[in-house]
């Protein structure tokens, strides 16, 4: 006989079916169908004699002596399948051909609880497979690449870094390439447990030396004045600062504050430290100014204004400026000119653009985040802008710092460049862009989405791995290659 099939009916289904004790269970199981009345079921059957790859023939299906269905039979075992609606309750299902002749009578029974066991069925099949899968999260080879930082990543405090694909972040933790903490780690604080995480992240081996290499000469700045006074001829070592201070024989010999100091400290040179990024996209935060909504010409003859512009969380570094606009003021560059004649203090941000608006901006600095007030003034209408209205000027960031080539941001088929267009702050992946101001016009706008291309040394990553696993008293002084 065919069959309904549904997604609920699995191996689960019919298990907690024989509970029931349904005298129909064993007897015609196959009967009985889920009542699922917001989902069609798949009839399924099989008429191999019908089967004419020349002319097909077509089988109509009815439910109670009404016709709900057809299929036509085009594969050579003779399948044939449908979707069908299933009423509730006992109902018969009459297969009949072309020319209306009866092939076959059925009779199913579509019940509630059936459906319902079904689903509890699915519910239980699909808890067991992700019973299954946290099970083999437990070993570490089997583990979803998308688990790692939640069972491991996390307690070494180290979440995926910016630009890492699901391997690099796989080795890094499980071993790959390198040894990966869960085995560096379990070194405790020792040269290997360093040696292992770094190499864990760079892939490659670090060479470790005694520190400074082994050279203890240091001495005061004046001794070549006065080589024999014996007050220039050495002092203790208490701090990796006083290592800058390195000569070599014949100078005399410091007096050690502690061997101590020796034995914990040592020069690692990190080999593979380099990392390229190629497609890290970067949204430009902000504009360089404050611009005003209505473009000239306007007449601002005798009428003022007023601004402001502080560093933001620094309460003292708040200027305000006041300018009042002499004959007639009729464009933008005009007025730039006369605020920045009344205000010496400002710089060529305070400009008009190419579309004739007047701006009023700052240079941005590393760090720093500026915001420009307006304030009051009786210009204000004529240039569009209320009192209150404001702008903040701030450095955008990249994922990653510590870069070792200049950086290349490109949108569409413009590049900008490093040095010319903005500056890269290596050691904190900032970008200070020069601003815009009349002759400097190709600054991209605020929410641009540019593409960032740069090398730079994981030294983010390394450093603060190795301070976890590292003996709180070592002192470690990095080499980058």
């Amino acid at each position: 006989m065919g069959a309904f099939l549904s997604t609920d009916k699995n191996g689960y289904y019919w298990i907690l079916l024989s509970y029931l004790a349904d005298e129909n269970i064993y007897v015609t199981d196959s009967t009985l169908v889920p009542n699922t009345p917001s989902k069609l079921q798949t009839y399924l059957d099989f008429y191999p004699a019908l089967y004419n790859p020349v002319l097909p023939q077509r089988l109509t299906f009815e439910i109670n002596d009404r016709p709900v269905a057809y299929a036509i039979i085009t594969d050579p075992s003779g399948m044939v399948y449908t979707d069908i609606g299933v009423p509730h309750g006992k109902f018969t299902f009459t297969t009949k051909d072309a020319a209306g002749n009866v092939l076959k009578v059925e009779a199913f029974n579509a019940k509630n609880y059936a459906m319902f066991l079904g689903v509890m069925a699915q519910s239980y099949d699909e808890r067991r497979t992700e019973i299954e899968l946290n099970k083999a999260d437990q070993r570490f080879k089997q583990m979803r690449s998308g688990r790692v930082f939640n069972i491991l990543g996390a307690m070494f405090d180290f979440p995926p870094p910016p630009g890492w694909d699901t391997q690099k972040y796989r080795d890094a933790v499980l071993g790959g390439c390198g040894p990966g903490f869960i085995s560096s780690f379990f070194h405790g604080s020792t040269k290997k447990g360093v040696v292992d995480t770094i190499k864990s992240i760079t892939c490659e081996d670090p060479e470790v030396f005694e520190a400074r290499r082994g050279v203890r000469w240091v001495v005061r700045t004046n001794v070549n004045a006065a080589p024999d006074d014996p007050g220039t001829k050495g002092f203790y070592i208490t701090d990796q600062a006083n290592m800058g201070h390195v000569f070599v024989p014949p100078h005399y010999r410091a007096v050690l504050a502690s061997e101590l100091w020796w034995a914990n400290a040592a020069d690692i040179v990190v080999n593979g430290s380099s990392r390229s990024v190629t497609d890290e996209e970067i949204i430009k935060k902000t504009n360089s100014f404050v611009e005003a909504p209505i473009p000239g010409p306007f007449d601002l003859q005798s009428r003022t204004l007023q601004f402001s512009i502080e560093e933001v969380g620094d309460p003292t570094t708040k200027t305000t400026y006041n300018t009042t606009f002499p004959l007639p003021t009729t464009d933008a560059y005009m007025a730039a000119a006369t605020i920045l004649a009344q205000n010496p203090g400002l710089t060529d941000a305070v400009h008009g653009s190419i579309d004739g608006l007047l701006r009023i901006g700052v240079y941005p600095e590393a760090g720093k985040v500026f915001r420009i007030t307006i304030v009051s003034g009786t210009a204000l209408s004529q240039l569009g802008w209320n009192p209150g209205d404001s702008a903040d000027v701030a450095p955008d960031q990249l994922d990653n710092p510590f870069q070792t080539t200049p950086v290349s941001l490109t949108v569409d088929a413009t590049t900008f460049i490093d040095g010319i267009d903005f500056v890269s702050v290596p050691e904190t992946g900032e970008i200070v862009w020069f601003p815009s101001t009349a002759l400097n016009i190709g600054v991209p706008p605020s929410n641009t989405v540019l593409v960032a291309a740069y090398t730079y040394q994981m030294r983010r990553e390394i450093i603060k791995e190795v301070e976890l696993v590292k003996h709180v008293n070592s002192i470690i002084n990095y080499e980058w290659a």
